[in-house]
C-alpha cells in the first residue's frame, strides 16, 4: 500500500488526531518555514482550503504537512489501536516516499531538535527535486551550521557535473568572438565562466566555488541579505588599497551596475553588489555568507582581471541556472526584431521604429522619459535627418526567464555607431526587451557614450544579409593578376597559435586519431614513445563524457629548428579539472609544426 493511496482516508485521520492532540499546525508552519515561497504557500494554502475544502490538489499538498508531523510521533503513547496502527503505517510508508514536501516538512520540524536529522530529510528530498532552490540553500546552511562544509560541496559538485554535459546556460542567447560571461548560480554556490572561441563557439572556460547572500530569495530592499536574480555588467574595480585592505573584500572587488534600469523599474532596493575576494580563511567555501555579495577565492579574482572587461563583460546571476542544448530559436526572434529596429531607424519609419517599444517603456536616470515623452523627442531628431545610418558591433543577447513580471527579459548590449547628417556619436547601447515567445518590444535602453574609435568598428548586420563590395573590371583584373604570382602554399600555413588552437580542438572532440598527428614520429615522455603515448591518450581521452581546454600562450622563443612556448592550460572534465603551466618544444617541419616533447612545470 503506498502512501499516496487512501489519502482520503489518511487526511479525514489527521485532522481527527491534530484536533484530539491540540495541535495547531498552521501556527507552527509560520515559525517553522523561514521566509519567502513557502510561508505564503502554505498561508494561501489553508485559507484556500476554508472555501474550496473539495480542492484535491491543495488538500494532498496540506497532507504532506501533517504526514510529516505524525512520521516524528512516538506511537506508544497513543492508546487507540486504530490509531496507533495507522501511525505505524505511515511511519513504514514514508521511507519510500516519492513525494519531496513530506521530506521538506519533516527536514524544518526536525531543525528544532536536531540538525543532522533534518540535513537527511533535505538530502532525501533533493534525490527527488534536485532543482529545488529552496532545498538546495537549505542543505547548503545546515551543512555550514553543522562544520561539514566539504559534504555539501560533493552534493553540489555531484548535481553540476550532470547539468554542465546537458549545454551551456539558456541565459547565454549570442555572444561576438573571443568574449567571456560569467554565470552565477546561487541554489548551487558556484561561478561559472563562459568563452567564445574565434568562431564564436560557446565553452565552459572554467567554475569555481562561490559564496552569496545569507538570506534565501531574490533581493528587494537595502540590507535585506540577499543577492539579487539578474542581469548586470561590471562598472570598476576597487584595488585592496581602495578597500583600506580590509580582509572582508581580499584581493579587490569587481562592481556591477546593480539596481539596473528593470530593478529599479520593479521597485527593487540596495547597492554595492560585487564579485570580491576575501582573505577570510575558507569564507568563500561555506555557503550563502554574504550581505548579498558575490565572493570567491583571492586567486580567482586574480585571474578573472584577464578575463573582465568593463561596462563589456556581464555577470548573469540565477536562482537556479538552467542548462539547454539550443537556444536557436531565442536568438532568431531577437536577431530579426534587432535588425528591423535598426533598418527602421535609418529608413525613418517612424511607425515601425516606435512599434518596438512597449506602452510602459521608461527611460532616463529617474525614469521620468515615458514612451510619449520618447517619441515626441525622437519623432522630430529621426524625421529632421537627410541621412542615418546605425551601425552595431559587439553584440551581446542575454536572457532571464521571468525576468520582468510576469514576462521573460531578454537584454542586448552592443556598440552603436550612429551617423547624421551634421552628427555622429559611438558608445554603448542597452536594449531591455520584455515578452513571451515571438512577441518582444522594448521596456526601456540606455546608452554610454564613448570616444570614437580610431579605427573604423566591425558593422555586424542582424539578418543573413551578407556585406558585398562592388569592384570595377580593372580592379578584378589586378586582383587576379596577383594571385596568380602568388606561390602556391602548403596545405597548412600553420603559426605556433594555430597549431596549438588546432591541438585543441582536436582534444576537446575526442578525435585522437588527429590529436596525435600533432605529436612528431620521434616524440618522448615519461613513460616511452610516440606509440605508447598514443595508447595512453586514448584510454584517457575516450572514457570522458566531455573535455574542455584552453590554452593561454605565455612566451616563445625561436631556437633555430624548434620553438619553445611556455603555455597556461586549463583542463576540465566531467571527472577532473586542472589549471597548469606547460612547456612545448615544437619542431619546425614542412607543413608547420609537431609537438616534440611536452610537460607541467
Amino acid at each position: 500500500m503506498s502512501i499516496m493511496v487512501g489519502r482520503g482516508i489518511i487526511f479525514i485521520f489527521l485532522l481527527i488526531f491534530h484536533v484530539s492532540f491540540g495541535y495547531n499546525i498552521s501556527e507552527r508552519t509560520y515559525s517553522l518555514i523561514e521566509e519567502g515561497k513557502y510561508i505564503d504557500a502554505i498561508n494561501i494554502l489553508e485559507n484556500y482550503l476554508k472555501k474550496h475544502p473539495d480542492d484535491k490538489e491543495a488538500r494532498e499538498l496540506l497532507v504532506s504537512l501533517y504526514i510529516s508531523r505524525l512520521s516524528l510521533e512516538d506511537d506508544s503513547l497513543i492508546k487507540d489501536r486504530t490509531k496507533r496502527k495507522i501511525l505505524k503505517l505511515i511511519k513504514k510508508q514514508i521511507e519510500d516516499s516519492n513525494d519531496p514536501y513530506v521530506w521538506i516538512f519533516r527536514g524544518k520540524f526536525l531543525e528544532e531538535f536536531s540538525l543532522k536529522e533534518a540535513l537527511k530529510n533535505y538530502k532525501q528530498a533533493i534525490k527527488i527535486d534536485p532543482d529545488n532552490p529552496f532545498l538546495l540553500y537549505k542543505v547548503g546552511k545546515l551543512s555550514e551550521k553543522i562544520g561539514n562544509v566539504l559534504e555539501v560541496r560533493n552534493v553540489y559538485s555531484s548535481i553540476l557535473k550532470k547539468e554542465i554535459i546537458q549545454g551551456f546556460p539558456e541565459n547565454i542567447v549570442y555572444l561576438p568572438p573571443n568574449s567571456y560571461v560569467l554565470v552565477v548560480d546561487k541554489s548551487l554556490q558556484t561561478l561559472f565562466v563562459y568563452k567564445t572561441d574565434f568562431d564564436r563557439k560557446l565553452h565552459l572556460y572554467d567554475y569555481y566555488p562561490a559564496t552569496t547572500g545569507q538570506n534565501f530569495g531574490e533581493k528587494l530592499k537595502t540590507g535585506d541579505r540577499k543577492t539579487p536574480r539578474g542581469i548586470y555588467f561590471f562598472n570598476g574595480f576597487k584595488t585592496r588599497r581602495a578597500l583600506a585592505n580590509s580582509p572582508l573584500y581580499g584581493e579587490g572587488a569587481f562592481t556591477t551596475d546593480y539596481p539596473n534600469v528593470i530593478d529599479k523599474m520593479l521597485n527593487k532596493d540596495g547597492y554595492g553588489i560585487w564579485l570580491h575576494g576575501t582573505d577570510i580563511k575558507n569564507r568563500f567555501l561555506k555557503p550563502f555568507q554574504t550581505q548579498g555579495c558575490v565572493v570567491v577565492e583571492n586567486t580567482k579574482i586574480r585571474e578573472l582581471k584577464n578575463v573582465i572587461s568593463l561596462y563589456q563583460t556581464p555577470i548573469v546571476i540565477e536562482d537556479k541556472v538552467k542548462f539547454v542544448k539550443d537556444n536557436s530559436q531565442l536568438k532568431n526572434v531577437i536577431l530579426e526584431k534587432l535588425y528591423l529596429w535598426k533598418k527602421s531607424w535609418e529608413n525613418k519609419d517612424i511607425d515601425t521604429f516606435f512599434s518596438l517599444y512597449d506602452k510602459n517603456f521608461r527611460a532616463g536616470k529617474n525614469l521620468n522619459i515615458t514612451k510619449t515623452i520618447f517619441i515626441r523627442r525622437k519623432k522630430y531628431r529621426i524625421l529632421s535627418k537627410k541621412n542615418i545610418t546605425v551601425s552595431i558591433a559587439n553584440l551581446k543577447i542575454l536572457y532571464l526567464k521571468n525576468g520582468y513580471k510576469d514576462k521573460d527579459l531578454v537584454i542586448t548590449h552592443f556598440l552603436q555607431y550612429y551617423k547624421g547628417d551634421s552628427y555622429q556619436d559611438f558608445g554603448i547601447k542597452k536594449l531591455y526587451w520584455v515578452g513571451k515567445g515571438k512577441d518582444f518590444k522594448i521596456i526601456s535602453e540606455e546608452f554610454i557614450k564613448l570616444k570614437e574609435p580610431k579605427k573604423e568598428i566591425p558593422v555586424l548586420l542582424v539578418s543573413s544579409e551578407k556585406p558585398i563590395k562592388k569592384v570595377s573590371m580593372k580592379e578584378n583584373k589586378k586582383h587576379i593578376a596577383k594571385i596568380k604570382k602568388q606561390k602556391k602554399k602548403p596545405k597548412y600555413n600553420w603559426t605556433v597559435e594555430t597549431f596549438l588552437k588546432s591541438w585543441e580542438k582536436a582534444w576537446e572532440k575526442k578525435d585522437v586519431k588527429r590529436y596525435v598527428s600533432f605529436y612528431c614520429y620521434d616524440f618522448k615522455w615519461r613513460k616511452g614513445n610516440k606509440k605508447t603515448w598514443e595508447k595512453y591518450k586514448t584510454r584517457t581521452i575516450k572514457n570522458k563524457k566531455f573535455i574542455k581546454v584552453d590554452l593561454s600562450i605565455i612566451s616563445k622563443r625561436d631556437k633555430g629548428k624548434f620553438v619553445e612556448v611556455i603555455a597556461k592550460q586549463k583542463y576540465i572534465s566531467d571527472k577532473f579539472k586542472s589549471t597548469i603551466n606547460k612547456r612545448f618544444i615544437l619542431k619546425k617541419v614542412s607543413y608547420g609544426f609537431c609537438i616534440y616533447r611536452e610537460g607541467a612545470i
